[in-house]
């Protein structure tokens, strides 16, 4: 089995992990290739953060 870190991105899969739009995942994938691995350090590199997840977000707002 591969560990996350190992898979492809798809656009959503990109687009909802760093909160960009389908598009600009759409050309970052294109232009870059879709290995996870890469593209986390190309956005790193932008200084991108990881969205934090919805269930996340919920126990921030609930402080």
């Amino acid at each position: 089995m591969q560990s996350e870190i190992d898979t492809d991105y798809t656009a959503r899969a990109l687009s909802d992990h760093y909160g960009i739009d389908i598009a600009e995942a759409t050309r970052l994938i294109a232009r870059f290739g879709c290995n996870r691995k890469e593209i986390d350090l190309l956005l790193g590199a932008r200084d991108r953060s990881v969205q934090p997840q919805v269930a996340d977000q919920a126990a921030v707002t609930s402080l």
